[in-house]
């Protein structure tokens, strides 16, 4: 028998999940099974994905969103460049929230230090011509997701924890 759930998209996947939760035993063990697989965060393999996302942007994409527009107007690179920079990030920051807003206080911290860890990398060891013209936008990436998960985040212990970890990134070559 061919498994067909190898062919089901995203939406078909949700769709079954939630008529299966309707029944509440089995809404326990498809929460448990999810709870199970999401509290499984690497920072590792965080970093690895938010460098690709980062070293995937395309100094071309840049040029040709810049400059000069048809229909007239201009579009400032470094504008350009940043928004590319965030939209990358966005995914990212995007599962941060959720983890904080599951209340996986620790799943969201680990998430974060992963990206951190990705944008530092990215900042530190990319040869993307794209990077040249997004100088500072890392950086302010950085600050801005860690601003944003300190806020949101009300155990000190992961706080002090997170500027030790930080440090030591910034300290490390």
């Amino acid at each position: 028998m061919n498994n067909v759930l190898d062919i089901l998209n995203t939406e078909e996947l949700k769709s079954i999940l939630k008529t299966l939760c309707k029944d509440p035993d089995m809404a326990e063990k498809v929460e448990f099974i999810a709870n199970k697989n999401i509290c499984k965060v690497n920072i590792e393999e965080v970093a690895a994905d938010v460098f690709d996302a980062l070293d995937f942007l395309d100094v071309e994409d840049l040029w040709s969103s810049s400059g000069a527009q048809v229909g007239g107007g201009y579009e400032d690179p470094g504008d350009v460049a940043y928004q590319m920079v965030e939209d990358a990030l966005e995914p990212f920051s995007k599962r941060l929230y959720e983890y904080s807003n599951l209340e996986l206080h620790n799943e969201a911290k680990l998430y974060c230090m992963g990206i951190l860890k990705g944008i530092m990398q990215y900042t530190k060891n990319s040869d993307s011509k794209f990077k040249d013209w997004a100088a500072d936008c890392p950086d302010t990436c950085f600050e801005n997701i860690l601003s944003e998960w300190k806020k949101n985040c009300s155990n000190v212990e992961h706080i002090k924890e997170m500027d030790d970890y930080v440090q030591a990134l910034s300290e490390a070559d």
